[in-house]
């Protein structure tokens, strides 16, 4: 990961910008063992970087999605994060991106399921609810209508 290139955090204006979060929360126990958590970020390709907060780039160092502690202030520190326990973690991506909005969260729904399988977690949407395939489908069509809403709104 040190050798690849440098991390690029490139997000829209806000006022143009889709955040769309989903949870990783532990299944059993309160919370996620720092170091568990480490090893999974490491292998699931995410790199610690901008903000304090864990990044998955693309080849070419963007990040296409970002991994924010459940507590706040949401950061993480990797020199003493094996010796921290964590409530869970909020996955999300700023569209648009390097990648089309649906690859994205595609791309989303896979780290989290990778990360919720080793941290042996939950997944769930942004407000806690299961993380269903209905449910992952209506989110994945969502991504359709917003930005045609809204432009039908405004005329």
């Amino acid at each position: 990961a040190a050798d690849g290139p440098k991390l690029s955090l490139v997000w829209p204006p806000e006022n143009e910008r889709r955040i769309v979060t989903l949870r990783v929360l532990p299944r059993v126990e309160p919370r996620f063992p720092g170091r568990n958590l480490r090893q999974a970020f490491a292998s699931a390709g995410f790199q610690h970087g901008p903000l304090d907060i864990y990044h998955l780039p693309d080849a070419e160092g963007r990040v296409i999605l970002s991994a924010a502690a459940l507590a706040q202030p949401g950061t993480f520190d990797p020199s003493i994060m094996d010796s921290q326990r964590f409530s869970g973690l909020n996955l999300f991506s700023v569209t648009p991106g390097p990648l089309p909005e649906r690859e994205t969260f595609d791309e989303l729904v896979h780290a989290a399921r990778q990360l919720a399988e080793r941290l042996d977690g939950k997944m769930t949407d942004q407000h806690g609810d299961e993380l269903t395939p209905q449910r992952i489908a209506r989110l994945r069509q969502s991504l359709e209508g917003p930005a045609t809403a809204r432009a039908a709104g405004e005329s």
